[in-house]
C-alpha cells in the first residue's frame, strides 16, 4: 500500500458514497440539568449511507491523501485548517468496504494527524454520527474524545432517529 497526496484538480467535486453498518448507537438522554450518554443496541443491524465530495469550496486550505495498491484507490482522508480557531478539521475519511479492517484507515488518520502538527494547530477535530459506533470506537482508540454534539444538525428528528451529530477532538499542541 502506498499513500499519496491527492491532487485537487483530479478530485475536486468528485462524489463518493459513504456506507456503514451499525448495531448500536449512543443515546443522548436530557433531563433538567443532566445529560447522559448511553450506548444502546438497535434491535437489528442498520445500514446507513450518505454522499460527500472532496475539496469543497467552503474548505479553507484542504488537503487529501489516498491509499493505493497497484494503482487502485482503497480509501482516502481529507482535512482543512480552521484558521479562525486554530484547529484542523477532518472533513472526510473513507475506506472502501472491501478494504476495511486492514489498517488503511489507521494509516490515513496518522498521516493527517502528523500533517496537522506541521501547521501548529492546537486540535484536530471531526464530525461523526451517534449511530456510527464503529467510527466512534476507532476515533477513541486514536485518542479522540467527545467535545460536543448537535441534537438537530441533520433534521428535527435526529434524536428520534438516533443519528445525532457528534464532534470529537484530539489535542495536538499546548498552543492556546
Amino acid at each position: 500500500m502506498k499513500i499519496i497526496e491527492l491532487r485537487k484538480e483530479d478530485f475536486k467535486g468528485k462524489e463518493y458514497l459513504f456506507e456503514y453498518e451499525t448495531n448500536s448507537y449512543i443515546d443522548i438522554e436530557i433531563t433538567d440539568n443532566r445529560i447522559e450518554l448511553i450506548r444502546k443496541s438497535f434491535p437489528e443491524t442498520i445500514k446507513k449511507s450518505f454522499k460527500s465530495s472532496l475539496f469543497s469550496d467552503w474548505l479553507e486550505l484542504p488537503i487529501a491523501y489516498g491509499a493505493y495498491d497497484n494503482g487502485k484507490l482503497l480509501g482516502f482522508i481529507e482535512g482543512s485548517i480552521e484558521s479562525w480557531n486554530n484547529r484542523f478539521r477532518i472533513t472526510n475519511i473513507l475506506v472502501f468496504k472491501e478494504y476495511r479492517n486492514k489498517g488503511i484507515g489507521q494509516s490515513l488518520l496518522n498521516i493527517l494527524i502528523e500533517y496537522s502538527k506541521t501547521l501548529n494547530t492546537r486540535m484536530i477535530v471531526l464530525e461523526t454520527q451517534s449511530c456510527n459506533t464503529k467510527a466512534i470506537d476507532f476515533y477513541h482508540k486514536n485518542g479522540f474524545s467527545l467535545i460536543g454534539f448537535d441534537l438537530y444538525n441533520y433534521s428535527n428528528e435526529d434524536l428520534i432517529k438516533k443519528e445525532v451529530r457528534i464532534e470529537m477532538g484530539k489535542m495536538i499542541s499546548k498552543i492556546k
